[in-house]
């Protein structure tokens, strides 16, 4: 990940307001749990819709599910605005669970909906996430958080060798093993051990 989308400039300020708090970080991953526009593949099919700025044509036809903060914050309704020409015929406030956002978005209550990028539901309903190109949702990338008393370096080069191989990709596979019954344990330990950072 570069600064082009955010994320050093986004790691730099969390950095610096953790310092202030007696807190530190360590590396973050190229794993990013972000905000994103999704639709059903009928509907990108459809609208031959791939990224954000290919609903400004059609955004008018369309109803967008998302709580209700969505519609005021910076990187809502209006960066969809001022960024991409994108104005939706109606917005639907919906609670911020996903679930009912998933749901929403499946029977067809929504056209478009906010959902974060490692929701299981997009793989396994077959959810298309419209790329933001001009990058109008902040960067999450996850980042391990500690007091800085209780860091060791070994802790850290840890931390950083399991970041180094956390994917957005690897995150929601994980997540949708998890969603599927697998224990978490579980599913940790068989990533780290077949990724060969433990043995």
């Amino acid at each position: 990940m570069g600064a082009v989308d955010g994320t050093q400039d986004t790691y730099d300020h969390l950095r610096q307001a953790a310092g202030a708090q007696g807190l530190t970080v360590t590396a973050h991953a190229p794993a990013q749990d972000v905000d994103t526009i999704t639709v059903t593949k009928a509907t990108a099919d459809k609208y031959h819709l791939a990224s954000i700025g290919d609903l400004k044509a059609v955004a008018h036809r369309l109803t967008l599910g998302a709580p209700t903060p969505t519609q005021t914050r910076d990187y809502g309704l209006p960066a969809l605005k001022r960024v991409y020409g994108v104005v939706f015929r109606q917005f639907v406030p919906l609670a911020p669970t996903r679930t009912i956002t998933q749901n929403a978005l499946r029977n067809g209550t929504v056209d478009a909906a906010d959902i974060f990028s490692t929701a299981p539901s997009i793989r396994r309903y077959g959810f298309v996430s419209l790329k933001d190109p001009k990058h109008i949702f902040p960067a999450e990338n996850i980042v391990p958080l500690f007091r800085r008393d209780v860091l060791t370096q070994p802790m850290a080069d840890a931390c950083d060798a399991v970041s180094a191989k956390l994917t957005t990709a690897t995150l929601t596979e994980l997540n949708s093993q998890v969603a599927d019954g697998a224990a978490p344990a579980a599913v940790a330990t068989r990533w780290l051990t077949t990724t060969g950072l433990v043995r």
